[in-house]
């Protein structure tokens, strides 16, 4: 397989894409994962694993995507595969489609899981989400992404394989489109562009007279000082559920001043 881009590339990225028993990033398990591995010399082509999840895949999940617990029965567990998939990941700038709230977060978890600590180095440079970049341009999803991008219907969606190879081409044409720099780092800084205000980039917590405060729900408005002081149960919420590390860490560093 030959694979182009345009991408200025200064260190190994990957493209990758995954396939889930569930939407949750804290609990969801792996059952396929692929990428595109780029670097500055040579493109190592596609690689795509299958993961036997050791938990029944819901039937809701492959619905979308089309892996049963008899395609992944014979498969290997992540754990087994972990070691490999560090040393490929390891060091490397990241791109995906809704990969900073959905693919990283759970791509870590699963090597937590393995036995592997060190998870925030994985992400730890550039993350291109090459849905952000729909979001601020055109605000769709990536079968509407390809069409309107590629001029081209995408009729196999959520394959990884194929979402993988579909976001490199998405992202390929988006830097022609909008004339975007072909140079990583530039295109992590334009997905990461935030309002001033903004501590977190989606705005859950914001700057507001030099502290932070809640961006949403029954808190909005509030200090996250005060509301650390008088409503732990909503902080403790939110470490459970679906916000970003980002979010949850400064969550957790409130919560930890108050001594929880």
């Amino acid at each position: 397989m030959t694979i182009t881009t345009h991408l200025n590339i200064k260190k190994p990225l990957i493209v990758f894409d995954l396939e889930t028993t569930g939407l949750d990033v804290d609990t969801a398990r792996i059952v396929q994962l692929a990428y595109v591995k780029l670097t500055p010399d040579r493109c190592d082509g596609k690689q795509v694993y299958y993961f036997n999840p050791g938990i029944p895949i819901p039937q809701d999940a492959t619905d979308i995507h089309g892996i049963t617990d008899e395609r992944v029965q014979n498969e290997p567990s992540f754990e087994g595969k972990a070691d490999t998939l560090w040393r490929v990941f390891q060091g490397c700038d990241l791109a995906g489609y809704n990969v900073e709230k959905f693919d990283l977060p759970i791509l870590r978890n699963e090597f937590k899981r393995a036995g592997i600590n060190e998870t925030t180095s994985i992400g730890a440079s550039a993350v291109i989400d090459v849905m952000t970049i729909c979001h601020k341009n055109e605000k769709r999803d990536l079968t509407w992404a390809v069409k309107f991008y590629k001029g081209c219907d995408f009729t196999k969606a959520h394959d990884a394989s194929e979402d993988a190879l579909a976001t490199l081409a998405v992202l390929e044409a988006q830097i022609e489109k909008y004339d975007l720099s072909t140079e990583v780092e530039n295109l992590h800084t334009y997905c990461h562009e935030k309002p001033e205000n903004f501590v977190d980039s989606e705005g859950k917590l914001l700057k507001q007279n030099g502290e932070i405060i809640l961006g949403f729900g029954k808190m909005k408005g509030k200090p996250l000082k005060e509301v650390a002081k008088l409503d732990q149960g909503f902080l403790q919420w939110i470490l459970r559920n679906n916000f970003s590390d980002e979010v949850k860490n400064i969550v957790r560093g409130s919560l930890n001043a108050q001594g929880v």
